[in-house]
Parts: C-alpha cells; structure tokens; sequence
C-alpha cells in the first residue's frame, strides 16, 4: 500500500509539535467524556440534587460541548495542519499551541476559577448561557480561554493557508490531503469572519441567550464545512489502510472539495450585507449547512459505499484491515445517519442532540482511527489485539442506539438541554430512556477504551519513540 507523500515524513520539530497536537486533543475528548457521563447520569435518573442540582447540569454541557465539538476537533485539526513537514514559521506554530493549550485549561477550570457567586446566591444572574454551537459560562477565566484558544488556532490556520497555498502543485498521492486540509483552512477563516462580522453589530446588546445564539450562528453553520472536509480527507486516509480502492483520480478529488467550498467562500457576499438580527441571516445559514456543507460528500462517500458492497463478500482482510474498515464504515453510517435525522428535525426538542450526535460522532470515529495509523509515525506501538477490534463497535454501536433513542424521544418533543426529571408516561418513551442510557453508557465505554488504548501506546513506546 503506497503512503500518502503528506504522512510520509514525521520527523523532526514539525512531527513533535503534531504529537502535542494529539495530546492536547485527547486530553479534550477525555474531559468532555467525563461531563458526558454525567449527563448521562442526570439525563437517565433524576440525581441532579445530589450534584449541585440544575446548575450543575448546565455546566456539565457547557463544558462538555466546549471540549467535545471545539477543543477536541479544532486541536485535531491542529494535528493535521501540523503534518505537512515545512521548517517555515516554526515559531508561529509552536506559539500557537501554547496559546490554545492554556486556552483549553482555563476552559476546563473556569467554574472552579470563578468567584462563589457562580454556584449559587438569590441576586446573581444565570451562570450558565446554553445558547447553541458554544454553551457560555460567566466568567472571565472561561473568555480568556476562549481567546486564547481561538487566537492559537487562528494562527496555525494561517500559517497552514500560507504553506499549502505556496507549494508547488501536488502530486497524485498528496491531492487529498492538502486540497482537503486547505479548503478546511479556508473555512475556519470564513467562520471566524462570520464572527467578527456579527460581533460588530452585535456591540452594545445585552449579553444573554438570544445574543450569544446569533452571535456564534453564522460561525458554527460554518465551521460544519472545515468538520466536513476533514472527515472526509480522513476517510481518503483509511479507504486504502482499510483495502478499499478508490477510483478517484487527483483532479477529479481536488474538483470535489472545491466544488464543496464554493458555498463557504460565497458566504460572505451575502451574511456581509445583512444584520445578524435579521430573520434572514438565521435562515440563510440554516439553509447553508443544511443543503451545502455535504456537497463535497456523495461522491467520495458512495464511492467507499460502492467499493464496500462489490468486495465485502470476497476480500480477506488482516486484522489491522480490518480495524480500519470498521471505523471507515462507521463513520460513514453515523454521519448519513445524523444527515437523515436532521431532514426530520421539527422545533427544538432532543431530535437535535440526536442529529448532531450522529454528524459529531462520525467525524470523531474518523479521527480515531487515523490516530492508530498516526500513532506509529511518532514512534509508538500500534494497538491490534482484540479490544482494539471491539473499540469501533462499542463507540459506533452504542452511539447508534443513543442515536435512536433521542430520536424517539424527540418525535414526542422532549425538550433538549434540561434533565429528564419526569418520570416516562409511554411504552415508547420509556425505550427512548433506555436506549438513551444503553447506548451512552456503551458508547462512553468505547471512548473511554480508545483513550486507554492510546495511553497505552504512549507508555509502552517502540523503537523510535521520539519523532
């Protein structure tokens, strides 16, 4: 099997800051996987006056989004941008990473950090703003980090727009790679732009949950293309480590992922013009992600789908392929399944969280499988044994059955962001609950093991262990 040229070489300072990458983004997905087990705790039995009551809930999935759909993505991608080999700008990397690792610390602290007015008193205001995309906490230490972890990423954006936009043309086994990570830079710019451009009209509004939801609309609908376009250059990845070939050629991918931003890089001319109050921002994005932020998809995903169903009966795969396929398939069910929930999606009840957790869950089952082919880049054992194969069957299955459960409760407009206090009134609402608690609980224990089957390469090392 012919490497990627861009995975070829990970050597040296540029390989060395991509580990730290990694670290810092595993550090995210394990926090927030703890706060998601709390949640599942709270949402499953009514238990919130043993945790601090509601205010705890609240910052249990302020914290838990924080780390799980900004952090642990955006520090991945931090990964990927870092494996390009270039010695240019250096330290910009280097103070980019600095930047977001104290970001991300002052995140997960901020409720600890803050004065005891937080937690509880008759005169304080709401802690805790749940607006979408990013769950807000009041307090300083949690905008700083915010800051400081939004600047880091900014300037490894730009410093990767900057290196991969200069390169000479790509080579055939490079083009996924670098279009991909391109045009995902690309649109990390777009959605920070998105930002500022509401965060100026929005100067001098009450802060609360209204403000906070238009504020980061227009960034988050945006930032679903750059998940988008790295889960599907992750899937680019594993199809050949999975033994799948695509017949997709160099110009016929680079059209692809072009042809996918294209709605991004147009935003502008539109979201520019108009107010973030106005109805028709809302709606202009909401109809932005929902019919263009998958454009770059069917082609590359029917293509794995198509290969998959011609030879499934006849290939003979190793153990180490076979691992590879299983999270190439997951993730590829996951996400057309969040697509189809999402198409259903009336009001604002749990069918939401159902739809995300599918689309989330699908870029998140990528990356982990791109972490074990990465792992021995850096000089670290490869995991095969067999709690390695059951890992993307317990994360991709239990997801599954969370999936479906939120789903059925939303068909009876169970509302999102608030604890299931009541007690299920229907046969049907009580599955829901199950599921919803089978499927965390088996989906959490799948994170978790993918976690210390990492830790464990780490530890044991192999006969490079520094890159």
């Amino acid at each position: 099997m012919e490497e990627p040229e861009l995975l070829a070489h990970t050597r040296g300072k540029q390989a060395r800051l991509a580990l730290r990458w990694l670290l810092l983004a595993l550090a995210a997905l394990l926090a927030s996987s703890l706060f998601a087990l709390l949640l599942i705790v709270l949402r499953s039995m009514d238990l919130s006056h043993w945790l601090g009551g509601s205010a705890f809930f609240a910052v249990a999935i302020a914290l838990h989004v924080n780390l799980a759909v900004l952090v642990w993505f955006l520090s991945f991608a931090g990964l990927l941008w870092s494996l390009p080999e270039d010695d240019r700008w250096q330290a910009v990397s280097h103070g980019a990473w600095i930047l977001a690792a104290f970001g991300t610390g002052l995140i997960l602290l901020s409720p600890w950090l803050a004065t005891p007015d937080f937690w509880g008193g008759a005169t304080r205001t709401d802690p805790v703003v749940l607006s979408n995309y990013l769950p807000i906490l009041r307090t300083p230490s949690f905008f700083a980090g915010l800051a400081l972890f939004g600047g880091g990423i900014l300037l490894l954006t730009l410093r990767t727009c900057a290196i991969l936009w200069s390169k000479t043309p790509p080579t055939a086994g490079e083009v996924p790679n670098r279009t991909g990570l391109l045009v995902a830079a690309i649109s990390l710019l777009l959605a920070l732009l998105a930002l500022l451009h509401a965060a100026w009209n929005l100067r001098g509004e009450q802060p609360g949950v209204a403000y906070y939801e238009t504020l980061f609309w227009g960034m988050g609908h945006l930032l679903q293309f750059l998940h988008t376009f790295l889960m599907l250059t992750v899937w680019l990845w594993l199809a050949p480590l999975a033994g799948l070939k695509l017949p997709l050629n160099a110009r016929l991918l680079r059209l692809v992922f072009v042809n996918g931003l294209l709605p991004a890089l147009l935003s502008p001319l539109f979201f520019l013009v108009i107010h973030p109050n106005n109805s028709a921002y809302r709606l202009y994005f909401t109809q932005l992600m929902s019919y263009a932020s998958w454009l770059a998809f069917p082609i590359i995903g029917i293509t794995i789908a198509w290969q998959w169903l011609r030879h499934a009966a006849t290939d003979q795969l190793d153990r180490e392929q076979g691992i590879f396929r299983s999270y190439l398939l997951f993730s590829l069910f996951l996400f057309v399944l969040g697509i189809l929930i999402g198409s259903r999606i009336e009001g604002d009840s749990v069918m939401v969280t159902a739809h995300y957790h599918g689309t989330v869950g699908a870029v998140t089952m990528a990356y982990m499988g791109i972490t074990f082919h990465l792992l021995p880049r850096f000089g670290f054992r490869r995991p095969l044994g067999r709690w390695h194969q059951l890992q993307p069957y317990l994360y991709g299955g239990g997801l599954t059955l969370l999936i479906l459960g939120l789903t059925g409760l939303g068909l009876y407009g169970v509302p999102r962001k608030t604890p299931l206090t009541a007690q299920a009134t229907t046969l049907w609402e009580s599955g829901g609950v199950a599921l919803l608690g089978i499927g965390g609980a088996v989906g959490l224990l799948g994170s978790f093991l993918f976690l210390w089957l990492v830790f464990l390469s780490l530890r044991a090392g192999g006969d490079n262990r520094r890159p």
